[in-house]
C-alpha cells in the first residue's frame, strides 16, 4: 500500500501543479510543470513524500494572503501540517515570518485573524503533543537536536552551501550535470524573483533564502532533499520566464518537456546503474579491513543510496551510524570528489574527506 499511497501523491502533485501554474502563470508553463514534475523518479515511500505537494500549495497560497490577509490563518494550519510530515517544512517558517509582518506594517492584520491563526496553528500538533507527553518529550528532542549547532564529527560548516548546489544540480534530471547548468539554474531563480513577483519578490527571495539560512547553524551531513521547497521553483520560473518570449519561448519549452521526460524516462528504465548486493558487500568488507570506526555519506543519484544501511548495520564490525566516526563516502564511478580516493568496485568509488 506504501507504494500506491506514493503514486497516488506523485499524481496529485502534478495536477495540483498544473492547475496552480495554469492559473498564475498561464497554460504553457502549466503544462510544462505538470509533466515535468509527473515524470520525477523514484517514487520512495517515505514522510517526505508529502513535501514538494505542500511546499507548492503553501507558496501559492502564501502570495494569495499577501494580496489577502483573511486566509493567514489557513497558512499556519497548512504549515504546521507540513512540520508534521518532515523537518524539511521547517525552513518555510521564515517565508511565513516575512507574510506575517509584511501585512502587520501594511495594517491589513485584524485582531479577529491573529487569534484564527493563534488557534488553528497548534491543532495539527495535538496529537505529537500527546505522544510527547507521553513519551518523555521524544519528539521536541529530536527536532531541537536536529536545529543544534552540532552533530558528532559531520562535515565543515560550509557544506550546506556545497549541497544546496548539488539539490540544484540534480534538480532536472536526477544525476550530476555540469557546474555550468547550476549556476544558470541560480540565475534562474534570481531572476525568477525580480520579474515574476516584482511587488512581493523578497517573499521570494526570503524563501529561496530559508533553507540555507537555517541549515547554515547544522554541522551535521546534510542531505539535498531539504532544499526541495526551493528547486521545485525552478521549473516554474524557467517555464515563466520562457513565455515572456512569446512563440520562441514556447518551442523552446516544448523541446524541454520532450527531452526531459524521455532523458529521464532512458535514466530510469533504461540505463540502469547495475549496483547490486555483491557490490555493497564488497564496500563494507573493504572498510571493515582498515581496522577502525568509520561512517558513511552518500553522493549518488537520488533514489541509489538504498540498501547501503541495512547491509552495513548487519555485516560490519566498525561502522558508526551517528557520524562520529572518520567519513567515507560513496558516489559512482568517475564522480570527483573532494578528498582522498580510496579504492573502485568498478561502479563504485570510495572517499576519505
Amino acid at each position: 500500500m506504501g507504494f500506491w499511497a506514493t503514486l497516488f501523491i506523485q499524481i496529485i502533485f502534478a495536477i495540483t501543479s498544473f492547475i496552480l501554474v495554469k492559473k498564475y502563470f498561464g497554460l504553457w508553463p502549466g503544462f510544462f510543470c505538470g509533466i515535468f514534475f509527473a515524470t520525477q523518479t523514484p517514487l520512495i515511500e517515505w514522510g517526505f513524500m508529502y513535501v514538494p505537494l505542500l511546499s507548492l500549495l503553501f507558496f501559492f497560497l502564501c502570495q494569495k494572503t499577501l494580496n489577502n490577509s483573511k486566509y493567514l490563518p489557513f497558512l499556519y494550519l497548512l504549515f504546521t501540517f507540513g512540520c508534521t510530515t518532515y523537518t524539511v517544512f521547517y525552513a518555510l517558517s521564515i517565508p511565513l515570518l516575512y507574510v506575517t509582518f509584511y501585512l502587520f506594517f501594511q495594517k491589513n492584520l485584524t485582531l479577529k485573524t491573529i487569534i484564527y491563526s493563534a488557534f488553528l496553528a497548534p491543532t495539527p500538533y495535538l496529537t505529537l503533543i500527546i505522544f510527547d507527553l507521553r513519551h518523555n518529550f521524544l519528539n521536541t528532542k529530536n527536532i531541537l537536536n536536529f536545529m543544534g549547532a552540532a552533530s558528532g564529527q559531520g562535515e565543515a560548516s560550509g557544506y550546506f552551501i556545497k549541497t544546496f548546489f548539488r539539490a540544484v544540480e540534480y534538480s532536472w534530471l536526477n544525476q550530476p550535470l555540469p557546474f555550468i547548468f547550476t549556476i544558470a539554474s541560480v540565475f534562474i531563480l534570481i531572476f525568477g524573483a525580480i520579474l515574476l513577483f516584482p511587488k512581493y519578490k523578497y517573499f521570494v527571495i526570503s524563501w529561496v533564502l530559508s533553507s540555507l539560512i537555517l541549515l547554515s547553524f547544522y554541522k551535521g551531513n546534510i542531505s539535498e532533499y531539504y532544499y526541495s521547497p526551493v528547486v521545485l521553483l525552478l521549473p516554474i520560473f524557467l517555464s515563466a520566464l520562457l513565455v515572456k518570449y512569446g512563440n520562441f519561448g514556447k518551442i523552446i519549452l516544448i523541446i524541454l518537456t520532450i527531452f526531459l521526460s524521455l532523458t529521464r524516462f532512458y535514466l530510469q528504465y533504461i540505463s540502469k546503474p547495475g549496483v547490486n548486493l555483491s557490490h555493497k558487500i564488497y564496500v563494507v568488507n573493504t572498510l571493515d579491513s582498515l581496522n577502525q570506526k568509520y561512517s558513511i555519506s552518500y553522493e549518488l543519484p537520488l533514489g541509489q543510496d538504498t540498501g547501503y544501511e541495512t547491509v552495513f548495520k548487519t555485516i560490519s564490525k566498525n561502522y558508526v551510524a551517528d557520524g562520529t566516526s572518520e567519513l567515507y563516502t560513496i558516489t559512482t564511478k568517475n564522480n570527483l570528489l573532494s578528498g582522498t580516493k580510496l579504492f573502485s568496485t568498478g561502479l563504485l568509488d570510495i572517499y576519505k574527506r
